[in-house]
């Protein structure tokens, strides 16, 4: 009875893992960054917050922007790289702060790091356990000022991080940061200037949608946007996909490659148009684009989706499978153990 107890629970454990495993993406456990960063706010700040930098821009200021580093560790040294950031939008529609890819966006009068001058935007420290630093970068405001916002970050990592022993391959990434935010004294701006980038088919974990790119072309951040996006056959009014999304956000000078799904469908080769309403507060933006599916892109979508859903399906094959050896290794352990004590006794 007691073998049958342990053996359906052996059972239960394996299923709530297979489940655990696919519902969601795997992580590295962390076991601390060992690190903490603090701003340090000049006089010049303009605001009375204490999570990030804030400064209205007069020409030809030089404002300050630090931070103090410490090592938390009582044993270890550790290496840092503390560089500024330019603010994007990521395509799920919120400010990002971190290093990315993306290249810088040509709308751009200046960015964040274009405002050190003797160019220093990336430093390397090592600090002893226990050691504080301040890091800092002095930004240097044109002469004729800014346009606009200017926004961006200070963002600090480790760069000594080692491989947890629990996990194969994975790398722990430890970092931190804090925004920094520059408004021009002389010429603000206020409103966005939106537009559609060229639209196209495409696909991500075995779901295709059209990347529909949101340029704002102006250097002003805002956010509480709802957007409603619709497709239709071009020149007809029968809306064949829709979309509604909320409290969305947009960097200055960025591009959000907005997703709008196909329903689990891709659509046939021939033309469209995507019409996306953004409501900001008072502020609307009606845009319409015109796009072309062709045969060719639609062919590579569906084998990419054709391989996604492969993969997916070994991917339950290999979990199910590892699931039964364990089951049975299990048994053929408790079995050679009562064996073993039938033989003693």
């Amino acid at each position: 009875m007691k073998l049958k107890k342990l053996l359906a629970l052996v059972v239960s454990l394996v299923t709530l893992t297979v489940i655990g495993v696919t519902a969601r993406p795997v992580a590295a456990q962390t076991s601390g960054s060992e690190f903490t960063i603090s701003p340090v706010f000049s006089d010049q700040q303009s605001s009375e917050t204490d999570d990030y930098f804030s400064y209205l821009a007069q020409p030809a200021a030089v404002l300050p922007v630090a931070v103090n580093l410490q090592n938390l560790s009582s044993d270890q040294a550790h290496q840092f790289e503390i560089r500024l950031v330019t603010a994007t939008t990521t395509d799920q529609g919120k400010i990002n702060y971190h290093p990315t890819k993306k290249q810088r966006d040509a709308t751009a009068t200046t960015t964040l790091p274009e405002l050190v001058q003797d160019g220093a935007t990336i430093k390397q420290v090592t600090l002893q356990p226990g050691a504080v630093e301040k890091i800092s970068f002095d930004l240097t405001v044109p002469k004729n000022g800014l346009k606009g916002t200017v926004l961006g970050s200070i963002f600090v990592r480790r760069i000594d991080q080692e491989k947890n022993e629990d996990s194969i391959g994975i790398l722990n990434e430890f970092s931190m940061l804090v925004p920094v935010l520059l408004k021009s004294a002389t010429n603000p701006v206020k409103k966005p200037e939106l537009q559609l980038e060229a639209i196209s088919l495409d696909s991500s974990g075995g779901a295709a949608y059209l990347k529909t790119p949101v340029h704002n072309l102006a250097p002003v951040m805002f956010g509480k946007i709802k957007i409603v996006a619709q497709v239709t056959k071009k020149g007809q009014t029968k809306v064949l996909l829709t979309q509604t999304d909320q409290n969305y956000e947009m960097a200055p000078n960025s591009t959000m490659d907005y997703h709008v799904a196909t329903g689990g469908q891709t659509l046939a080769p021939g033309k469209y148009t995507m019409q996306v309403k953004l409501t900001s507060g008072a502020q609307t933006f009606q845009l319409t684009k015109d796009f072309t599916i062709k045969a060719g892109q639609r062919q590579t979508v569906e084998k990419t989706l054709q391989t996604d859903n492969r993969t997916q399906s070994r991917l339950w094959l290999w979990l199910i499978i590892g699931g039964l050896l364990l089951v049975i290794a299990v048994l053929l352990i408790l079995l050679l153990r009562k064996r073993t004590k039938k033989q003693r006794d």
